[in-house]
Formats: C-alpha cells, sequence, structure tokens
C-alpha cells in the first residue's frame, strides 16, 4: 500500500487481520471473517476498507439492508480507494443491478487500472449486459496484462466474436495457435479449431470454412461434429451430392438422427425440417423418384431404422403410399407405440394459399382422404383381429392398440361421441392399461367434460401411483376443471413433505404447474391469485437469465466455446419461450381487465359494502361468513373422501424415515417455537421465507397500464414474431392512449399474419377511436397514423373495410372469423349490437376453429362486451347441442374450456 492514504493505512497487526478477513471471504468462512472485521473496526471504526469488506460479507449472509449501509459507510470514508468501489460493485451484482456494478467498477478502475481482479468483473457484468463493445475493450486489456494464460486470449477471441469483429477474433485464435508447439492439441484444442471454423461459417465464408476444415482434419477430436459440419457446408455451397457421402457415414453411427438424414439425400431440401418440408413441397417426378430410390437402399441396409421406414411417408403419394403405410402402422400397432397417431398427423396435410400445411381443424380433417384410408386400414384390423383364427398370429394386445388409434383419430376428425364409445371399448378391453384411461380422458377435455375428463385420468394414475407422468398429467387436468384443492393435493405427492409443496414447487421451477394454477384462477376471476403464479414465472425467466452469469468464467476455462455462445444467443431470446408468453398474456389481461374494472381487483377480498346501511352490511358479513365457512367444509370433507390411502402411508413412511435418519444423526430438535410443529424449509435447506401478500391482493392493487406496458414492452422485444405478441401489445398502448404504439403493433401484427381476424379489427378500433378524439393529435403523429390509413383500409372507408372483414369472415367461415367481424361491426355501430349478435348465432356452428373453448369465449363476448342476453341464451343452446357433456353450457361435467 504505498500509494495508500493516513487514514487507509493500518498498523502491521492489524494490517494483517485485514488480510485474513479478504481470505476469509475468498474462503467462504463468513462468520470468521466478520469476527476478524469487528476486531479492526474496534479500533479504527471509520476504516473504509474494512467497513466495505464486512459488509460484503454480510451480503454474503443474507443481511442486505446492513451490508449496503456498512458498504456506503467506508465509501463515504475513503472515497478514492478501489477496493470501497470494487466491494459496492460487488454488492451491486449479488442484487443482479449490473448496470450501477458497471459503474462502480470503473470508478474502482480509475484508482487502479491493472487489477485483473476488477478487470474480469466488470467483463463479466458488460457480457451480462450485452455492452458488446465495451466488454472486448476490457477483454483486451485483461489480455495486455496477463498474455500468458490461455483462457485470457480465447475470452477475448469470443468477446470480438459477440462484437461482430469476426476477422480479429480469427486473428487472435491464429496468433495463439501459433504459440503452441506442434503435436501438443488436445480436445480443448480442438474444440477451439472448431470455433474458429464456427466463426466463418457465421461470417459466411463457406468456402473458407471447407477449406479450412479440410486443414484441421488431423487435428479434430469430435469426428461426427467435424463430419457434420462439413455436410453443411457442402449443402450450403451447391454440393448436395458430395454431401450425401459424409451424411451416409454418419448414418453408419445412428440411423435415427433425423438431422443426419436431412442431408443424406441429394436434394437442397435436406436443408429445412425434413417430416414437414417433404409433404409441404411440390416435388418433381424427378425428384421423388431419387428419394425413392435413396430410401430403398437405406431401408435395405438399415432393415431395424424406424426413420429409414418413416421419412418416405412424407413423400409418397397415393397408391404408391398405401402400402408403406400400412406396413408402418401394422409395426408399430404390433409394437404397442401409444404415440402413433399423434405421428400420423403431419401427413394429413391441405393446401391453403397454394402451399401445403397440416390441417389441425375437425372440419379440414373430416373426409381427409388420407386420414379416411388410415381409418379404414383400422377398420379392416380390427375385423381381421376379432376372427379367432388371426388371434393366434398377434399379440394380443394389438386389438386393443388398433382400437386406440381408432379412437385417436375419430377424435381428430371431431366425432368426438363415436371416439368415446371406442376409448370405453378400449377400457373394457384392457383395464389396467394407463394409456386407455387417458385416451377417454382426452376425448372427455375435447367435449368440454372438464370434470369428467380429470376423473378419467385420475383413474388412470390411480393404476400407477409411483409413475410422475400421469401424476402429473392428472394436476393438469384438475387444474382445468377448476379443482384447485384437489389438483394441489395431488402434485404434493411428489414433492418434498416436509416443506410448503407449493414452494417446492416454485423452487423447481415447475412453470406449467404455475400456468395452470393461474389460468384457472383467472376463470374464477381471482386476479390477484392468477398475478401471483403468472409474476412467479416470470421470476423464473428472470433466475434463467442470472444463470448465465457463471458461465462467463467457466466456458473460458473449459474451452466449451461454441456451446457458449449458443447459449449466450439462446439467452438473448428467452422471453420468448411459449411458457414466458402465456404468462405474459395473464398477466397483461388481468391488467386489463383491473384498468376496465377496478372493482375486479378486491374480487377475490370482501364483496362491495359501500351501498349497504350499517346493517344490511352487517347482515350481508355474517352471511358471507357463513356461506365461506359452508364451502370450507364442504371442500374439506370432499378432500377427505378423495384422499388417496397410499398416499397417506407413504407420507407416514417418509416421516418416519426422516425421523429415525435425524436420530441416528444426532440432529437436535428443529421444531417452530410457537406452533411446535416442524419448521418449513425449502429444497436446499433454508427456512421458507414468509409470504407477505398469500392472496396476490397487492400485485392486484398496483398501477395496472404501467405494469401491463411493462410486460408487452418485454414481449414485444423477445417474441416479436408472433401474432399474439402484438395483439397484447395494442391492447395496451390503445388503453393508454399511445396511438403510435398501437399502429406499430397493428403494422407488426399484421406483416405476420395479414388476414388474422384480431388484428383486422384492431385496425378499425384504431381509427375509429382517432376519428372519435375529440382533441387533435399532434401533427407529426396525425400525419404518421394518416399514411398508414390508406393501406391498412386498402383506401375504403371504415364502415366499408368493417362490411370487408365481415365478406371475408364469411367465406373464411371459422367461428373466430366471424366473431371478429361481429365485434367490429358493433365497434361501428353499438346501437345494432343486437342485430349483429343475431347474426353471429344464425351462422351456427357448423365451420371451422369450433371448440368448447372458442364457443365459451364467444358465449362471453355474447353476455359481457354485448349484453345481448337473448342472443347469448341462444348461442348457449347452440353450444349445449354441438357440446352436451360440457358444464359450462348448462350441462353437468366439467369447468374450464380452455
Amino acid at each position: 500500500m504505498s500509494n495508500a492514504t493516513d487514514n487507509r493505512t493500518l498498523p502491521k497487526r492489524e494490517a494483517d487481520v485485514f488480510k485474513s478477513i479478504v481470505k476469509c471471504y475468498e474462503g467462504k468462512l463468513y462468520k470468521k471473517g466478520v469476527k476478524a472485521a469487528d476486531q479492526v473496526l474496534k479500533k479504527f471504526p471509520n476504516h473504509g476498507e474494512t467497513l466495505a469488506m464486512k459488509g460484503l460479507i454480510l451480503s454474503c449472509l443474507g443481511k442486505k439492508d446492513e451490508a449496503h449501509d456498512l458498504v456506503k459507510r467506508g465509501l463515504r470514508a475513503d472515497l478514492k480507494s478501489h477496493v470501497c468501489w470494487h466491494v459496492f460493485g460487488l454488492i451491486h451484482r449479488s442484487d443482479k443491478n449490473y448496470m450501477e456494478a458497471v459503474k462502480c467498477f470503473h470508478n474502482a478502475l480509475r484508482l487502479e487500472p491493472e487489477s485483473l481482479t476488477i478487470l474480469r468483473d466488470l467483463a463479466g457484468a458488460q457480457v451480462q449486459l450485452r455492452e458488446l463493445r465495451g466488454h472486448m475493450d476490457t477483454r483486451l486489456r485483461i489480455l495486455t496484462l496477463k498474455s500468458n494464460y490461455k483462457q485470457h486470449w480465447m475470452a477475448y477471441a469470443v468477446a470480438s466474436d459477440l462484437a461482430g469483429e469476426r476477422e480479429t477474433a480469427i486473428d487472435v485464435i491464429d496468433s495463439f495457435l501459433k504459440t503452441m508447439p506442434p503435436g501438443s492439441i488436445n480436445y480443448e484444442d480442438s474444440e477451439l479449431l472448431l470455433y474458429r471454423n464456427y466463426i466463418l461459417c457465421d461470417s459466411g465464408k463457406a468456402e473458407d470454412a471447407l477449406v479450412h476444415l479440410d486443414t484441421i482434419r488431423k487435428d479434430i477430436m469430435d469426428i461426427g461434429g467435424w463430419t457434420m459440419c462439413k455436410g453443411q457446408l457442402l449443402m450450403a455451397t451447391g454440393r448436395p451430392a458430395d454431401a450425401a457421402d459424409l451424411f451416409r457415414e454418419l448414418l453408419e453411427r445412428g440411423s435415427e438422427n433425423y438431422a443426419v438424414h436431412r442431408g443424406a439425400g441429394p436434394l437442397k431440401m435436406f436443408q429445412e425440417r425434413l417430416l414437414v418440408t417433404l409433404n409441404m413441397l411440390m416435388l418433381t417426378p424427378e425428384q421423388k423418384s431419387t428419394l425413392i430410390g435413396l430410401y430403398r437402399e437405406l431401408q435395405e441396409k438399415y432393415p431395424k431404422s424406424a426413420a429409414a421406414r418413416r421419412i418416405p411417408l412424407a413423400f409418397l403419394e397415393g397408391d404408391e403410399l398405401m402400402a408403406p403405410l400400412e406396413e408402418y402402422v401394422q409395426s408399430n400397432l404390433r409394437k404397442g407405440v401409444p404415440s402413433l397417431g399423434n405421428d400420423l398427423c403431419s401427413l394429413f396435410t391441405i393446401e391453403v394459399e397454394g402451399r401445403r400445411r397440416v390441417a389441425t381443424d375437425p372440419k379440414d380433417l373430416m373426409g381427409h382422404p388420407l386420414l379416411a384410408a388410415v381409418c379404414q386400414m383400422c377398420d379392416r384390423f380390427v375385423t381381421a383381429l376379432r376372427c379367432a383364427s388371426r388371434i393366434r398370429d398377434e399379440p394380443p394386445s394389438t386389438l386393443m392398440w388398433t382400437m386406440f388409434l381408432k379412437s385417436f383419430l375419430l377424435k381428430k376428425q371431431g366425432l368426438l361421441d363415436e371416439a368415446l364409445q371406442v376409448a370405453e371399448e378400449c377400457i373394457a378391453l384392457s383395464p389396467e392399461v394407463i394409456e386407455m384411461h387417458q385416451c377417454k380422458a382426452r376425448v372427455l377435455k375435447k367435449m368440454g367434460a372438464y370434470g369428467l375428463a380429470a376423473d378419467a385420468m385420475d383413474a388412470a394414475r390411480q393404476l400407477d401411483l409411483s409413475d410422475r407422468y400421469i401424476n402429473n398429467k392428472t394436476t393438469k387436468y384438475m387444474l382445468r376443471a377448476d379443482r384447485v384443492p384437489e389438483a394441489e393435493r395431488t402434485i404434493a405427492l411428489f414433492t418434498r413433505h416436509e416443506g410448503d409443496p407449493m414452494y417446492n414447487l416454485f423452487e423447481m421451477q415447475c412453470s406449467w404447474f404455475e400456468l395452470e394454477w393461474a389460468e384457472s384462477h383467472m376463470r374464477q376471476g381471482k386476479l390477484g391469485l392468477c398475478l401471483k403464479k403468472a409474476f412467479a414465472v416470470e421470476h423464473h425467466f428472470q433466475d434463467f437469465v442470472e444463470d448465465q452469469v457463471d458461465f462467463h468464467t467457466y466456458c473460458m476455462r473449459k474451452m466449451t466455446l461454441r456451446a457458449y455462445v449458443a447459449m449466450l444467443k439462446m439467452e438473448d431470446t428467452i422471453y420468448g419461450h411459449h411458457f414466458f408468453r402465456r404468462a405474459a398474456a395473464l398477466v397483461i389481461k388481468a391488467y386489463l381487465t383491473i384498468f376496465e374494472q377496478p372493482q375486479a381487483a378486491a374480487s377475490s377480498a370482501e364483496p362491495d359494502y359501500s351501498g349497504m346501511s350499517a346493517a344490511d352490511k352487517k347482515k350481508a358479513k355474517a352471511k358471507a361468513r357463513k356461506e365461506a365457512k359452508r364451502i370450507a367444509a364442504e371442500a374439506e370433507a370432499a378432500e377427505k373422501a378423495k384422499a388417496d390411502e397410499d398416499a397417506r402411508v407413504r407420507k407416514e413412511l417418509e416421516e418416519a424415515a426422516a425421523a429415525r435418519a435425524r436420530d441416528a444423526n444426532g440432529e437436535k430438535n428443529d421444531d417452530d417455537e410457537e406452533t411446535g410443529k416442524p419448521k418449513k424449509r425449502g429444497r436446499h435447506g433454508q427456512e421458507i421465507p414468509p409470504d407477505d401478500d398469500p392472496n396476490g391482493q397487492k400485485l392486484a392493487e398496483k398501477e395496472p397500464l404501467p405494469e401491463a406496458a411493462r410486460i408487452a414492452g418485454i414481449l414485444s422485444r423477445q417474441a416479436a414474431g408472433h401474432v399474439e405478441t402484438w395483439a397484447l401489445v395494442f391492447d395496451v398502448a390503445i388503453r393508454r392512449g399511445k396511438w403510435l404504439l398501437a399502429l406499430r403493433a397493428v403494422c407488426k401484427g399484421r406483416a405476420i399474419a395479414p388476414s388474422d381476424p384480431g388484428m383486422l379489427r384492431r385496425t378499425v378500433e384504431l381509427y375509429h377511436k382517432l376519428d372519435a378524439l375529440a382533441e387533435p393529435l399532434p401533427e407529426r403523429a396525425a400525419a404518421v397514423l394518416a399514411d398508414e390509413r390508406a393501406d391498412l383500409l386498402d383506401g375504403m372507408s371504415l364502415a366499408d373495410y368493417a362490411a370487408a372483414i365481415q365478406a371475408r369472415a364469411a367465406m373464411a367461415a371459422t367461428l373466430q372469423g366471424r366473431l371478429e367481424a361481429t365485434r367490429t361491426a358493433a365497434l361501428l355501430s353499438p346501437e345494432d349490437k343486437g342485430a349483429a349478435a343475431a347474426a353471429l348465432v344464425a351462422g351456427g356452428l357448423e365451420c371451422g376453429g369450433v371448440s368448447a373453448a372458442a364457443c365459451r369465449e364467444a358465449l362471453a363476448v355474447l353476455r359481457g362486451e354485448f349484453e345481448a342476453q337473448a342472443q347469448a341464451d341462444a348461442f348457449q343452446v347452440l353450444c349445449a347441442t354441438k357440446f352436451p357433456q360440457a358444464t359450462a353450457f348448462g350441462t353437468q361435467n366439467g369447468t374450464s374450456c380452455n
């Protein structure tokens, strides 16, 4: 400390103690470090660096507030200490406040510009923030200071690549390779060579990459990766025949690898997704003949390869297809493959706007020639298998799996009653097979009978109580039926019982459960609880982003450079994952509901007593308490009656085993002092933090539009390729009066899906509200909106455009299209809502896109937005006729139509 100021310099004894504080922090001996810091501070209470180090250690012990206070005191005591600034940056980094951490690290470097520790911490924070140019400069400074470390060279190369300076990255790698003695290549260096080739490919230099691959062949240890890379480069440079030879080599390693099959043929189309692409493309006879010859050869060479038999089904047609298809179906039925139906779905294609698409709507699948042919196959198989002479030649289970497939195909066509009947026959044949009960549950779900579907899935669960998958499916179906307590009890069978099962699921980042739980509460109008779980999913994604921090240094040490760069690119779009998009949609819809109906925020609390007298209020509260007790008692009784004996026994055994283990280890009793019961602990043994908002009321009381806008902003940045994103962005922007943002959302959404009914309605809504503004917009904003108007409305007036939407919806004949067209007409003519609703009802349900969920949504619009009770009642009759099992339309079984 030659340059230390007097108030920073400690006597030798205290200076040695301070060094021990640093060692205690690095060795995670936190309590010992605090004692050492107190020893110094007892004599020098204003020693800034000691205060800062004590704060840093307390932060590691979870005492965040005290830690911040100590570090700030230390910084005030010694503003020119690089240690204090560095520690302050580490505190900010632990709080995930990387922007402030970077500022603190820069201040520390001004005082100690050659500190490698600070530079490394700065580089990690910069790449976490994706300050790629600054990260590159920091890595260069580290390399300049310490050029004899291999990982410093690699870190600078990766930083240059991430910053777009690929030539620099290649030069750095080449410079490092020149320093290596000949013949000293190991696995890490092999990965480095492949990373250099990856940079060349990413730069668009395919020819150079090919030459480089041939040069490094002798030094590569991942031969499979090298071969795949070269094959892809040959395809990219227009040499598919040469690539085919390489891919055939890879088939020797594994003939089921579809990525290899994509390059095994001499056609460039194999660069796309194979199964989906081949039956989407209009192949020439020559191309088809080439593929047939290729796969005939592969089938002879690899007779046990399922891929070699499945892939030709994607491009064969007519009579050529029937024989191999029947052989493929029969083979899988004999093996008892439950996923055969889903496997065949990609073959059922239709032509839409000049392109082939996989048909998913029952209206399109009904009468589909190939699906009908498979159904006829099933009928023939069933007839033959029921003959006594044939049964001896087939496994006994073949009949069951054939009927299982038939039920699946009937369900896909919307023939739900027939599908249910066949599923019941399957259960009668083999009541002990789980998949048969699942088949019945899935048909009931399609019928809208969510309660019965949950019961059927629970019957499947009872057949194998140790199967986590079927337990999860049962939980999911119970949540769809809004049987939340029962679902929680079921999922708890596979969580840690000594803690809170719900907290354990949160720790395990069980997003699917939290989303289903939130959607159930959204349907029940409990917006606070819905928000609570939806924000839990957002928290998981924040953790996913945070998890990459440790890899910034780890991957440099282990030289997994290609995987590291791929991880960073994945993290850049992680919020586009469908789990986050579902959670974001729930948050936005909940907050928009709260914005439009403020009383909804308190719907899960207590009723509105504002309009009552004191006596009436007292009576209402007493009645509400009595009703709540009755409902709670009924729910508790139902749960006890439904409780599973095996689960109770299992829990008792686990608790007994845990008690024996505690006794054997001599552990102290850790019971709660007040209750005498064991404290609830999380997955890693830490005490579960108290929940200060169990019903999500604080979340529901937040300002709705700013929160919705924040989530919509994340979606617009990271899930911009989905039309649903822009629908949500528009819904938020239009309520905030952000007209240009709403215009942008409409333009982006229609660029993705030009004929999407929801975006067409929102286009009309935007200009209808603009025309109704009392005050004019700023000149520039008005000009932009006016310039886009003609293109978006096809040069028509709003009324004419709405009529065009109505005509287009009639031609497309989907329920969603008709509903959105009806909403558009009602938007322009509120006085004609009844007539618009009547037209929707008159159209009936013999159209595409009809499901229990879609019908429930349409019914909710008629009752809520349109306030057309008579038309809603008539529509409900139609829905009940279409889905007689669905409770949502007045029958007895099921609740949710989601």
